[in-house]
């Protein structure tokens, strides 16, 4: 006789309050001379690190994610040919702290007032996703037991035996939306820094499979 079975998706959820904001900017700079521009991006490089250092964080933890040298072009309508101009040399930079209201603002008025000009893209996260994670899957577990139970009595069956647990890994980074900064240097400095950012969500799944038993 065969064994009959339930195979049932769990779906786990979670929400916490992100407790880490990561700040990325972006710096460019042109000039007809290639090595002008890269000297010129430097020197901002420099500028958001003296930045970082004054609002109280260590300027090694400001971390380079992408450098490029561009060329930059003026289209000749007498010629109908491109002309080059000069050179564009862009840098993004990071830096992740705990979220805490006046770390975070004097690090964004530091910034904001910088002479390197950042565009400033924020983050929010949580720092230990490796318990989000744990919570997120048990969350599953528990979703997944409770249809089942529901299922199975309302079909006259009793669970019996766990069988099989299915899970996929997949890479799950918690962090809400971001928030960009974009604004004169001016209008940054002077916002409110009464930042209130989304939670951090998650969800993850697993199916698992009982045996049936009939109900005593």
């Amino acid at each position: 006789m065969d064994r009959r079975t339930i195979c049932v998706k769990g779906v786990g959820r979670v929400s916490r309050a992100p407790d880490m904001v990561e700040v990325d900017m972006k710096i460019s700079a042109s000039n007809e001379s290639y090595e002008k521009a890269v000297l010129i991006n430097g020197q901002q490089l420099s500028m958001l690190q003296e930045a970082v250092e004054e609002a109280g964080l260590p300027a090694k933890d400001l971390k380079t994610s992408l450098f490029s040298v561009n060329p930059s072009y003026h289209y000749n309508d007498d010629t109908r040919e491109k002309e080059l101009t000069g050179y564009e040399c862009s840098q993004r930079a990071s830096i992740s702290f705990p979220f805490r209201k006046e770390l975070f603002s004097a690090v964004l008025s530091s910034l904001s007032s910088s002479m390197a000009e950042p565009v400033i893209t924020l983050s929010f996260h949580v720092a230990d996703q490796e318990s989000l994670r744990d919570e997120l899957l048990a969350a599953a577990v528990r979703d997944a037991a409770h249809k089942a139970q529901v299922l199975t009595k309302a079909a006259g069956q009793a669970l019996g035996n766990m069988i099989s647990i299915n899970y996929s890994w997949d890479e799950v980074q918690f962090s809400s939306p971001g928030m960009n900064y974009m604004g004169a240097r001016e209008e940054i400095g002077s916002a409110s820094m009464d930042v209130h950012p989304e939670n951090v969500e998650g969800e993850e799944s697993v199916t698992i499979t009982w045996e049936l038993k009939e109900e005593i």
